[in-house]
Protein backbone atom coordinates (compact mmCIF):
# COMPACT_ATOMS: atom_id res chain seq x y z
CA UNK A 1 0.00 0.00 0.00
CA UNK A 2 1.15 3.33 -0.76
CA UNK A 3 1.19 6.19 0.68
CA UNK A 4 1.93 9.61 -1.23
CA UNK A 5 -0.32 12.38 0.48
CA UNK A 6 0.27 14.69 -2.43
CA UNK A 7 -1.40 17.64 -0.78
CA UNK A 8 -4.43 17.95 1.33
CA UNK A 9 -5.62 20.76 0.58
CA UNK A 10 -6.15 18.73 -3.05
CA UNK A 11 -7.50 15.81 -0.84
CA UNK A 12 -9.55 15.54 -3.99
CA UNK A 13 -6.53 13.71 -5.17
CA UNK A 14 -5.13 11.74 -1.59
CA UNK A 15 -7.56 9.14 -3.15
CA UNK A 16 -3.84 8.02 -4.96
CA UNK A 17 -2.10 7.32 -2.35
CA UNK A 18 -2.80 3.64 -2.26
CA UNK A 19 -0.71 2.21 -4.70
CA UNK A 20 0.13 -1.80 -4.79
CA UNK A 21 4.21 -2.66 -3.73
CA UNK A 22 5.34 -6.27 -5.02
CA UNK A 23 7.32 -8.66 -3.90
CA UNK A 24 10.22 -10.03 -5.74
CA UNK A 25 13.08 -8.46 -7.26
CA UNK A 26 11.76 -7.55 -10.42
CA UNK A 27 10.17 -5.33 -12.55
CA UNK A 28 5.98 -5.14 -11.63
CA UNK A 29 3.19 -3.22 -12.71
CA UNK A 30 -0.29 -2.79 -11.72
CA UNK A 31 -3.62 -0.82 -13.05
CA UNK A 32 -5.09 1.91 -11.01
CA UNK A 33 -9.01 1.95 -10.86
CA UNK A 34 -11.53 3.87 -9.80
CA UNK A 35 -14.62 1.80 -9.59
CA UNK A 36 -14.58 0.08 -12.66
CA UNK A 37 -13.18 2.89 -14.44
CA UNK A 38 -9.35 2.64 -15.17
CA UNK A 39 -7.07 5.40 -14.29
CA UNK A 40 -3.61 5.29 -14.29
CA UNK A 41 -1.01 2.80 -13.26
CA UNK A 42 1.71 2.07 -11.12
CA UNK A 43 5.14 0.63 -11.49
CA UNK A 44 7.99 -1.05 -9.02
CA UNK A 45 11.53 -2.18 -9.36
CA UNK A 46 13.79 -3.19 -6.55
CA UNK A 47 17.27 -5.05 -6.73
CA UNK A 48 19.71 -6.30 -4.50
CA UNK A 49 22.59 -4.06 -3.53
CA UNK A 50 25.23 -4.05 -1.30
CA UNK A 51 24.12 -3.50 2.33
CA UNK A 52 20.61 -3.69 1.06
CA UNK A 53 17.76 -2.65 -1.63
CA UNK A 54 17.45 0.09 -4.61
CA UNK A 55 13.84 0.45 -5.18
CA UNK A 56 11.97 2.87 -7.81
CA UNK A 57 8.35 3.01 -7.47
CA UNK A 58 6.39 4.72 -10.30
CA UNK A 59 2.85 5.93 -10.54
CA UNK A 60 1.13 7.95 -13.35
CA UNK A 61 -2.53 8.89 -12.84
CA UNK A 62 -5.35 11.09 -14.49
CA UNK A 63 -8.59 12.31 -12.94
CA UNK A 64 -10.83 15.27 -13.29
CA UNK A 65 -11.03 17.69 -11.44
CA UNK A 66 -13.75 20.45 -11.81
CA UNK A 67 -14.09 19.27 -15.52
CA UNK A 68 -10.07 19.73 -16.17
CA UNK A 69 -8.30 16.64 -16.95
CA UNK A 70 -5.10 16.30 -14.53
CA UNK A 71 -2.18 14.12 -15.05
CA UNK A 72 -0.15 12.96 -12.28
CA UNK A 73 3.11 11.49 -12.27
CA UNK A 74 5.44 10.18 -9.12
CA UNK A 75 8.53 9.05 -8.86
CA UNK A 76 10.20 7.46 -5.50
CA UNK A 77 14.09 6.55 -5.50
CA UNK A 78 14.99 5.05 -2.50
CA UNK A 79 17.76 3.18 -0.87
CA UNK A 80 17.25 0.76 1.96
CA UNK A 81 18.91 -1.06 4.73
CA UNK A 82 18.66 -5.21 4.38
CA UNK A 83 15.19 -5.18 6.00
CA UNK A 84 13.94 -2.76 3.94
CA UNK A 85 14.20 0.00 6.14
CA UNK A 86 15.12 3.98 4.89
CA UNK A 87 18.27 5.09 4.21
CA UNK A 88 17.80 7.79 1.34
CA UNK A 89 15.27 8.48 -0.77
CA UNK A 90 14.42 10.74 -3.69
CA UNK A 91 10.74 12.22 -4.11
CA UNK A 92 9.50 13.57 -7.57
CA UNK A 93 5.86 15.03 -8.80
CA UNK A 94 5.11 16.31 -11.83
CA UNK A 95 1.54 17.82 -12.62
CA UNK A 96 1.08 20.20 -15.31
CA UNK A 97 3.02 23.44 -14.15
CA UNK A 98 3.14 22.28 -10.54
CA UNK A 99 6.76 20.18 -10.45
CA UNK A 100 8.02 19.20 -7.02
CA UNK A 101 11.19 17.25 -5.23
CA UNK A 102 12.27 16.54 -2.10
CA UNK A 103 14.62 14.40 -0.98
CA UNK A 104 15.99 13.08 2.66
CA UNK A 105 18.33 10.63 4.43
CA UNK A 106 18.72 9.03 7.81
CA UNK A 107 21.12 10.26 10.05
CA UNK A 108 21.24 8.77 13.30
CA UNK A 109 17.81 9.31 14.99
CA UNK A 110 17.03 12.20 13.14
CA UNK A 111 15.77 12.67 9.39
CA UNK A 112 16.94 15.05 6.81
CA UNK A 113 14.34 16.66 4.67
CA UNK A 114 15.01 18.73 1.91
CA UNK A 115 13.05 20.23 -0.62
CA UNK A 116 14.66 23.42 -2.00
CA UNK A 117 17.60 25.11 -2.20
CA UNK A 118 17.08 27.45 0.79
CA UNK A 119 17.56 26.80 4.20
CA UNK A 120 13.73 27.21 4.99
CA UNK A 121 13.38 24.08 2.95
CA UNK A 122 15.55 21.88 5.25
CA UNK A 123 12.97 20.28 7.54
CA UNK A 124 14.60 17.75 10.56
CA UNK A 125 12.17 15.04 12.24
CA UNK A 126 13.42 13.48 15.40
CA UNK A 127 13.01 9.70 14.96
CA UNK A 128 12.81 6.74 17.77
CA UNK A 129 13.63 3.97 15.08
CA UNK A 130 14.60 3.53 11.88
CA UNK A 131 10.95 4.24 9.09
CA UNK A 132 10.32 2.60 5.79
CA UNK A 133 8.79 3.64 3.13
CA UNK A 134 5.30 2.85 1.79
CA UNK A 135 7.03 0.48 -0.54
CA UNK A 136 9.80 -0.94 1.75
CA UNK A 137 6.97 -1.51 4.65
CA UNK A 138 5.55 -3.86 2.30
CA UNK A 139 8.77 -5.81 1.17
CA UNK A 140 9.07 -6.55 4.90
CA UNK A 141 5.93 -7.71 5.49
CA UNK A 142 6.11 -10.22 2.47
CA UNK A 143 9.70 -11.19 3.52
CA UNK A 144 7.73 -12.71 6.72
CA UNK A 145 6.23 -15.64 7.11
CA UNK A 146 2.72 -14.42 7.96
CA UNK A 147 -0.14 -16.74 9.31
CA UNK A 148 -3.39 -15.59 10.28
CA UNK A 149 -3.94 -13.05 13.22
CA UNK A 150 -0.15 -11.20 13.36
CA UNK A 151 -0.30 -7.52 13.69
CA UNK A 152 2.20 -5.18 13.03
CA UNK A 153 3.25 -1.80 14.04
CA UNK A 154 5.39 0.20 11.73
CA UNK A 155 7.12 3.54 11.45
CA UNK A 156 6.21 4.91 7.84
CA UNK A 157 7.60 8.06 6.26
CA UNK A 158 5.46 9.59 3.50
CA UNK A 159 7.58 11.78 1.20
CA UNK A 160 4.46 13.66 -0.17
CA UNK A 161 3.40 15.06 2.77
CA UNK A 162 6.73 15.23 4.95
CA UNK A 163 4.60 13.09 7.92
CA UNK A 164 6.26 10.55 9.64
CA UNK A 165 3.02 8.20 11.21
CA UNK A 166 2.37 4.52 12.22
CA UNK A 167 1.15 1.69 9.85
CA UNK A 168 -1.13 -1.00 11.67
CA UNK A 169 -1.34 -4.02 9.82
CA UNK A 170 -2.76 -7.39 10.98
CA UNK A 171 -3.38 -10.01 8.68
CA UNK A 172 -6.80 -11.19 8.65
CA UNK A 173 -7.39 -14.73 7.15
CA UNK A 174 -5.52 -16.86 4.35
CA UNK A 175 -7.64 -17.69 1.71
CA UNK A 176 -7.50 -18.18 -2.28
CA UNK A 177 -7.69 -15.88 -5.06
CA UNK A 178 -7.82 -16.01 -8.94
CA UNK A 179 -4.50 -15.07 -10.88
CA UNK A 180 -4.29 -15.89 -14.25
CA UNK A 181 -6.10 -19.65 -14.59
CA UNK A 182 -5.16 -20.55 -11.48
CA UNK A 183 -6.40 -19.88 -7.88
CA UNK A 184 -3.32 -19.53 -5.61
CA UNK A 185 -3.21 -19.19 -1.80
CA UNK A 186 -2.63 -15.26 -0.15
CA UNK A 187 -3.04 -13.54 3.01
CA UNK A 188 -5.64 -10.66 3.17
CA UNK A 189 -3.95 -7.78 5.03
CA UNK A 190 -5.88 -4.84 6.49
CA UNK A 191 -3.26 -1.50 6.97
CA UNK A 192 -4.25 1.74 8.95
CA UNK A 193 -2.06 4.86 8.22
CA UNK A 194 -3.14 8.27 9.10
CA UNK A 195 -6.10 7.44 9.16
CA UNK A 196 -6.70 5.73 5.38
CA UNK A 197 -8.06 2.44 5.62
CA UNK A 198 -6.89 -0.33 3.08
CA UNK A 199 -6.90 -3.83 2.01
CA UNK A 200 -3.91 -5.88 0.38
CA UNK A 201 -3.92 -9.70 -0.76
CA UNK A 202 -0.02 -11.11 -0.70
CA UNK A 203 0.72 -14.21 -2.21
CA UNK A 204 4.11 -15.18 -0.85
CA UNK A 205 5.17 -16.66 -4.64
CA UNK A 206 3.64 -13.74 -6.51
CA UNK A 207 3.50 -10.82 -4.20
CA UNK A 208 0.50 -8.60 -3.72
CA UNK A 209 -2.21 -9.21 -6.24
CA UNK A 210 -4.46 -6.36 -5.25
CA UNK A 211 -5.10 -3.87 -2.77
CA UNK A 212 -8.26 -1.64 -2.46
CA UNK A 213 -8.41 1.91 -0.50
CA UNK A 214 -11.25 4.03 0.16
CA UNK A 215 -14.31 5.30 -2.36
CA UNK A 216 -13.61 2.33 -4.55
CA UNK A 217 -9.46 2.95 -5.67
CA UNK A 218 -7.67 -0.84 -6.56
CA UNK A 219 -4.55 -1.45 -7.99
CA UNK A 220 -4.67 -4.45 -9.50
CA UNK A 221 -1.43 -6.64 -10.80
CA UNK A 222 -1.46 -6.77 -14.77
CA UNK A 223 1.19 -6.94 -17.06
CA UNK A 224 2.96 -3.85 -17.98
CA UNK A 225 1.01 -3.87 -21.55
CA UNK A 226 -2.32 -4.13 -20.03
CA UNK A 227 -1.07 -2.05 -16.88
CA UNK A 228 -0.23 1.34 -19.44
CA UNK A 229 -3.24 0.89 -21.54
CA UNK A 230 -5.67 3.71 -21.00
CA UNK A 231 -8.57 5.25 -22.01
CA UNK A 232 -9.05 8.74 -20.19
CA UNK A 233 -12.57 9.06 -22.08
CA UNK A 234 -14.30 8.80 -19.25
CA UNK A 235 -12.78 9.99 -16.17
CA UNK A 236 -14.46 10.41 -12.84
CA UNK A 237 -15.07 14.20 -11.24
CA UNK A 238 -12.61 13.51 -8.18
CA UNK A 239 -13.90 16.97 -6.94
CA UNK A 240 -17.80 15.62 -6.61
CA UNK A 241 -17.31 12.05 -5.15
CA UNK A 242 -14.66 13.34 -2.37
CA UNK A 243 -17.54 16.16 -1.38
CA UNK A 244 -20.24 15.60 0.89
CA UNK A 245 -24.13 16.10 1.31
CA UNK A 246 -25.15 19.11 3.29
CA UNK A 247 -28.20 17.15 5.39
CA UNK A 248 -30.98 19.44 7.28
CA UNK A 249 -31.18 22.74 6.62
CA UNK A 250 -31.10 24.34 3.17
CA UNK A 251 -28.56 27.09 2.67
CA UNK A 252 -29.34 29.73 -0.17
CA UNK A 253 -26.18 31.65 0.30
CA UNK A 254 -23.50 30.31 2.10
CA UNK A 255 -20.90 33.48 1.56
CA UNK A 256 -23.24 35.10 4.15
CA UNK A 257 -23.23 32.89 6.99
CA UNK A 258 -22.60 34.43 10.33
CA UNK A 259 -23.13 31.48 12.29
CA UNK A 260 -23.30 27.87 11.59
CA UNK A 261 -24.25 24.90 13.69
CA UNK A 262 -23.78 21.30 12.44
CA UNK A 263 -23.97 17.38 13.62
CA UNK A 264 -20.21 15.76 13.07
CA UNK A 265 -20.56 11.99 12.72
CA UNK A 266 -19.16 9.28 11.13
CA UNK A 267 -15.12 9.28 11.87
CA UNK A 268 -12.73 9.31 15.32
CA UNK A 269 -12.55 13.39 15.58
CA UNK A 270 -9.55 12.96 18.32
CA UNK A 271 -6.82 15.18 17.66
CA UNK A 272 -8.22 17.24 15.18
CA UNK A 273 -8.55 21.08 15.98
CA UNK A 274 -12.21 21.56 15.60
CA UNK A 275 -12.57 23.48 19.17
CA UNK A 276 -11.00 26.85 19.47
CA UNK A 277 -11.06 30.15 18.01
CA UNK A 278 -14.42 30.82 15.85
CA UNK A 279 -15.17 27.02 16.68
CA UNK A 280 -16.29 25.18 18.95
CA UNK A 281 -17.23 21.44 19.11
CA UNK A 282 -18.87 19.19 21.69
CA UNK A 283 -20.88 15.93 21.72
CA UNK A 284 -20.50 15.81 18.15
CA UNK A 285 -22.30 19.60 17.44
CA UNK A 286 -19.68 22.18 16.43
CA UNK A 287 -20.39 25.74 15.87
CA UNK A 288 -18.49 28.15 13.90
CA UNK A 289 -19.21 32.11 13.65
CA UNK A 290 -17.79 34.57 11.62
CA UNK A 291 -14.81 36.71 13.61
CA UNK A 292 -16.18 40.47 14.29
CA UNK A 293 -13.16 42.72 13.17
CA UNK A 294 -15.18 45.71 13.57
CA UNK A 295 -13.29 46.92 16.85
CA UNK A 296 -9.89 45.75 15.76
CA UNK A 297 -7.56 48.41 16.96
CA UNK A 298 -4.05 49.19 15.13
CA UNK A 299 -1.41 46.94 15.42
CA UNK A 300 2.09 47.78 14.06
CA UNK A 301 4.06 45.49 11.95
CA UNK A 302 6.18 43.65 12.25
CA UNK A 303 4.90 41.80 14.95
CA UNK A 304 7.52 40.82 17.16
CA UNK A 305 6.09 38.87 20.42
CA UNK A 306 7.89 35.64 21.30
CA UNK A 307 4.48 33.87 21.16
CA UNK A 308 3.99 34.31 17.55
CA UNK A 309 7.60 33.28 16.85
CA UNK A 310 6.73 30.19 15.09
CA UNK A 311 3.63 31.75 12.78
CA UNK A 312 6.29 34.47 11.31
CA UNK A 313 9.14 31.44 10.24
CA UNK A 314 9.66 30.06 6.73
CA UNK A 315 9.20 26.61 6.62
CA UNK A 316 9.41 23.99 2.98
CA UNK A 317 7.33 25.01 0.52
CA UNK A 318 6.60 28.35 2.52
CA UNK A 319 9.76 30.80 1.75
CA UNK A 320 8.44 33.77 3.56
CA UNK A 321 12.14 34.77 3.60
CA UNK A 322 12.31 34.48 -0.02
CA UNK A 323 14.05 37.74 -1.64
CA UNK A 324 10.69 37.66 -4.64
CA UNK A 325 8.34 36.59 -1.69
CA UNK A 326 9.56 39.61 0.63
CA UNK A 327 9.42 41.98 -2.26
CA UNK A 328 6.08 41.07 -3.69
CA UNK A 329 5.12 41.82 0.08
CA UNK A 330 6.55 45.49 0.28
CA UNK A 331 5.09 46.20 -3.11
CA UNK A 332 1.77 45.56 -2.21
CA UNK A 333 1.90 46.87 1.55
CA UNK A 334 3.61 50.29 0.44
CA UNK A 335 3.82 52.13 3.33
CA UNK A 336 1.13 50.83 5.38
CA UNK A 337 2.11 49.28 8.43
CA UNK A 338 -1.04 48.65 10.20
CA UNK A 339 -1.55 44.76 10.51
CA UNK A 340 -5.24 44.52 9.97
CA UNK A 341 -4.90 46.50 6.86
CA UNK A 342 -1.79 45.03 4.85
CA UNK A 343 -3.40 42.34 5.85
CA UNK A 344 -6.03 42.41 3.53
CA UNK A 345 -4.17 44.49 1.55
CA UNK A 346 -2.51 40.93 0.48
CA UNK A 347 -5.49 39.24 0.92
CA UNK A 348 -7.03 41.30 -2.35
CA UNK A 349 -3.88 40.84 -4.11
CA UNK A 350 -3.42 37.28 -4.14
CA UNK A 351 -7.45 37.22 -5.19
CA UNK A 352 -7.37 39.32 -7.65
CA UNK A 353 -3.74 37.81 -8.99
CA UNK A 354 -3.93 34.06 -8.80
CA UNK A 355 -5.59 33.00 -11.69
CA UNK A 356 -8.22 30.29 -10.46
CA UNK A 357 -7.48 26.68 -12.17
CA UNK A 358 -7.75 22.80 -10.73
CA UNK A 359 -3.85 21.97 -9.40
CA UNK A 360 -2.91 18.50 -8.66
CA UNK A 361 0.54 19.42 -7.56
CA UNK A 362 2.48 19.69 -3.77
CA UNK A 363 1.27 23.99 -3.14
CA UNK A 364 5.06 26.29 -3.64
CA UNK A 365 4.49 29.52 -2.85
CA UNK A 366 7.44 30.96 -4.90
CA UNK A 367 6.47 28.82 -7.62
CA UNK A 368 2.81 29.70 -7.14
CA UNK A 369 4.11 33.60 -7.44
CA UNK A 370 5.62 32.99 -10.59
CA UNK A 371 2.55 31.27 -12.36
CA UNK A 372 0.24 33.31 -10.35
CA UNK A 373 -2.32 29.74 -11.36
CA UNK A 374 -3.83 26.84 -8.83
CA UNK A 375 -6.47 26.31 -6.83
CA UNK A 376 -7.74 27.43 -3.27
CA UNK A 377 -3.70 25.20 -1.52
CA UNK A 378 -1.79 27.81 -3.92
CA UNK A 379 -3.94 30.76 -2.81
CA UNK A 380 -3.58 29.96 0.44
CA UNK A 381 -0.08 28.90 0.67
CA UNK A 382 1.29 32.03 -1.09
CA UNK A 383 -1.12 33.99 0.80
CA UNK A 384 0.90 32.51 3.98
CA UNK A 385 4.29 33.33 2.87
CA UNK A 386 3.44 36.99 1.91
CA UNK A 387 1.80 37.69 5.24
CA UNK A 388 5.11 35.92 7.21
CA UNK A 389 7.12 38.01 4.74
CA UNK A 390 4.88 41.25 6.23
CA UNK A 391 5.69 40.08 9.69
CA UNK A 392 2.09 39.20 10.18
CA UNK A 393 1.28 35.39 12.01
CA UNK A 394 -0.51 33.45 9.74
CA UNK A 395 -1.10 30.02 9.76
CA UNK A 396 -3.23 27.55 7.54
CA UNK A 397 -6.29 25.89 8.16
CA UNK A 398 -7.75 22.97 5.91
CA UNK A 399 -11.16 21.37 6.03
CA UNK A 400 -14.74 22.02 4.68
CA UNK A 401 -16.58 24.93 3.09
CA UNK A 402 -20.52 24.79 1.98
CA UNK A 403 -20.59 25.09 -2.01
CA UNK A 404 -24.65 24.10 -3.65
CA UNK A 405 -25.96 21.88 -0.79
CA UNK A 406 -22.46 20.24 -0.59
CA UNK A 407 -19.14 20.47 1.63
CA UNK A 408 -16.06 20.08 -0.19
CA UNK A 409 -12.28 20.11 0.72
CA UNK A 410 -10.34 23.50 0.98
CA UNK A 411 -7.92 25.39 2.71
CA UNK A 412 -8.00 28.73 3.76
CA UNK A 413 -5.74 31.16 6.55
CA UNK A 414 -5.83 32.54 9.70
CA UNK A 415 -4.01 35.85 10.44
CA UNK A 416 -3.33 37.15 13.78
CA UNK A 417 -4.28 41.28 13.74
CA UNK A 418 -5.18 41.44 17.69
CA UNK A 419 -6.78 38.25 17.57
CA UNK A 420 -6.79 35.25 15.47
CA UNK A 421 -9.27 35.72 12.09
CA UNK A 422 -10.17 33.05 9.70
CA UNK A 423 -9.66 34.74 5.63
CA UNK A 424 -9.99 33.20 2.44
CA UNK A 425 -8.15 34.46 -0.16
CA UNK A 426 -9.44 32.51 -2.55
CA UNK A 427 -12.81 33.78 -2.12
CA UNK A 428 -11.84 37.04 -1.42
CA UNK A 429 -13.01 36.74 2.52
CA UNK A 430 -11.80 39.00 5.01
CA UNK A 431 -12.73 37.55 7.33
CA UNK A 432 -14.27 33.93 6.17
CA UNK A 433 -17.75 32.90 6.42
CA UNK A 434 -19.25 30.68 9.14
CA UNK A 435 -19.67 27.33 6.49
CA UNK A 436 -15.75 26.78 6.76
CA UNK A 437 -15.21 23.79 9.03
CA UNK A 438 -11.72 23.71 10.36
CA UNK A 439 -10.64 19.81 10.18
CA UNK A 440 -6.82 20.79 10.23
CA UNK A 441 -4.25 23.19 11.28
CA UNK A 442 -0.55 23.59 10.09
CA UNK A 443 1.14 22.29 6.87
CA UNK A 444 1.25 19.01 4.99
CA UNK A 445 2.28 17.09 8.08
CA UNK A 446 -0.72 17.97 9.66
CA UNK A 447 -3.19 17.77 6.62
CA UNK A 448 -2.86 14.17 6.47
CA UNK A 449 -5.76 14.46 9.25
CA UNK A 450 -8.32 14.96 6.37
CA UNK A 451 -8.00 11.76 4.51
CA UNK A 452 -9.49 9.62 7.86
CA UNK A 453 -12.68 11.93 6.88
CA UNK A 454 -12.84 11.27 2.70
CA UNK A 455 -15.61 8.88 2.22
CA UNK A 456 -17.00 8.79 5.84
CA UNK A 457 -17.43 11.87 7.52
CA UNK A 458 -21.33 13.22 7.41
CA UNK A 459 -22.83 16.80 8.05
CA UNK A 460 -26.18 17.38 9.03
CA UNK A 461 -26.42 21.56 9.61
CA UNK A 462 -29.07 22.41 11.88
CA UNK A 463 -29.02 26.29 12.32
CA UNK A 464 -27.35 28.98 10.59
CA UNK A 465 -27.75 32.72 10.59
Amino acid sequence: MRKHILSIAAVILAVLTYVAAFADSREEWAGIYLGKQKIGYGHIAVKEIPGGFDITDDMTASLSVLGTVQEMKTKTSSITDGSYRLKSFHFSMRSGFADSEISGSVDGNTLRLKTGPEPSDIKNIKIDETPFLDSGADFYLMGLKLKKGDSFDLPVFDPGSLSLNRMKVKVESAERMKAGEALVPVFRLHESYAGIEGTDWISPELGTLKSSGPMGLTFVKEARAQAMDLNASSLPDITALTSISAEGMAVADPRSLSSMKVKLNGIDFTGMPLDGGRQSFSGGILTADKEDISGLKPMKLPVKEPCFERFLKPRPFVQSEDSEIAGKAREIIGQDDDAPAAARKLLDWVYDNVRKYPSAGIPNAVEVLHNLSGDCKEHATLYLALARAAGIPARMDSGLVLMDGRFYYHAWNEVYIGKWVAVDPTFDQFPADASHIRLAEGGLDKQVELLKAVGKLKIKILQYK
